[in-house]
């Protein structure tokens, strides 16, 4: 009775123990896995409005970094002015981990979503710490640049429009 019962367990697991067997033999050499994305810093410009109590508008300049196929790390320096009675100059620091949902360029926009902190300052005013949650894409572009979108929120709502060069693989 046990000599029965341990074939057809046999016969059960040969076939998952085939399919192990290729995926161990056929994983070193899928094309994914020995993908890098290049290059590894990518610039990045920026000009933004942004609402909160107040409008500011304003430029930003910073790069991007892959911290494997799927995430991006993302500091960027803003300098913008307040558009209020008394108008201010600030300057704001962000560092933005992005997941992007189309690393291989495989599609004409590549959406992400990310989250971050963020640090302002304005001359008279203390300065203030942020958390940030945003939301973006890149556009279709040219063969040499890449234009960009970006909704944020973290000190109130920020909108981007953005432009990169194109990295010769990888988003």
């Amino acid at each position: 009775m046990a000599s029965a019962s341990r074939a057809r367990l046999f016969r059960r697991a040969l076939p998952v123990a085939r399919t192990a067997l290729l995926a161990i033999l056929v994983a070193p050499s899928a094309g994914a896995q020995s993908f890098r994305i290049q290059p590894r810093v990518q610039p990045e410009f920026q000009a933004f409005a942004s609402g909160a109590d107040t409008w500011s508008a304003g430029a930003g300049v910073g790069f991007n970094v892959p911290a494997g196929n799927y995430l991006r790390i993302a500091p960027m320096l803003y300098a913008g002015r307040r558009l209020r009675d008394l108008p201010q100059d600030f300057v704001r620091i962000e560092i933005v981990n992005r997941f992007t949902l189309d690393p291989f360029r495989q599609a004409r926009w590549g959406p992400w979503v990310g989250a971050g902190l963020a640090a302002e300052w304005e001359r008279d005013v203390p300065g203030r710490a942020l958390v940030m949650l945003a939301l973006g894409t890149d556009l279709p572009g040219t063969s040499r640049w890449r234009p960009s979108v970006e909704v944020a929120i973290g000190g109130g709502m920020r909108v981007s429009l953005g432009l990169k060069p194109v990295r010769s693989t990888g988003r």
